[in-house]
């Protein structure tokens, strides 16, 4: 039997890593914003309107800042989850569905009570580590709130640690104040990440507005920010596999770079 996870060699890697600097260096990403654009250009960062340009070492500088592991704190402290390290593997349910199969073969609609039977299924599971916004994506809510409601949800039903909502700079900031209730305040946060998000890049090179506002407003509580990736071969990047990763790999490291 092959194993379908073979690891790249170091001259693998080399040679992607490379390409990144290369696309990062000549082609730049574009973050959609102003006021990020603004504090890469108070660094000496080259910009072009809201298109930020990085040389390698500008990467190297922004990685050094970061941590091999840390804790993301639960409501139950027993259910801490430790990220990075050896070990540092965390478990979480899917996001963004708004369709739910039934046993029977139908689908329809997800709901709200869809999400909280999500919510229970996470608070009993000893597989699953953590969970949060959108696990299913309910219909039947006002789409201006429902992020509201499922992280009141999520909050009091579970005691795991929180995947707070993402989709935009206020939905972020609403999750955030609502776990501060929880863990103490805002100033207790700044030294204990109790709330993950995502930031997803729009491929090719760029972010959007409203990822970006994601990323300031995790950044201004300094909890953890999972920068993701979803390019689709032949569509939004390459078809070559190797030429994929480099490009997935300059627009991750400009997230990280822009947390720093």
């Amino acid at each position: 039997m092959i194993d379908r996870m073979q690891r790249l060699s170091f001259d693998d890697l080399t040679r992607i890593h490379d390409a990144s600097m290369n696309i990062l260096r000549r082609t730049g990403v574009d973050f959609n914003h102003e006021r990020i654009a603004g504090l890469f250009k108070s660094r000496g960062f080259k910009t072009d309107g809201t298109r930020v340009y990085f040389e390698e070492t500008d990467i190297y500088n922004a990685l050094a800042t970061t941590v091999p592991s840390f804790t993301v704190h639960a409501r139950n402290p027993a259910k801490n989850v430790t990220i990075g390290g050896p070990d540092g593997f965390v478990f979480v349910p899917t996001g963004g569905p708004t369709r739910i199969a039934g046993t029977d073969g139908t689908h329809r609609a997800a709901t709200f009570a869809d999400f909280t039977a999500c919510c229970k299924l996470v608070q009993t599971s000893d597989q699953v580590d953590m969970g949060g916004y959108l696990m299913v994506q309910p219909t039947d809510l006002p789409g201006q709130t429902a992020n509201l409601d499922m992280m009141l949800a999520y909050m009091t039903l579970c005691d795991k640690p929180i995947f707070g909502a993402s989709g935009s700079g206020q939905e972020a900031a609403d999750a955030l104040e609502m776990a501060a209730i929880i863990f103490g305040g805002r100033e207790k946060m700044l030294d204990m990440p109790v709330v993950t998000a995502v930031a997803n890049t729009l491929s090719p090179l760029r972010f959007s507005k409203e990822e970006g506002d994601v990323i300031l407003q995790m950044a201004g509580w300094r909890q953890p920010v999972v920068i993701s990736n979803m390019i689709l071969a032949g569509i939004s990047g390459p078809v070559s596999l190797p030429e994929l990763l480099a490009l997935e790999n300059a627009e991750i490291l400009a997230g990280v770079a822009t947390y720093d």
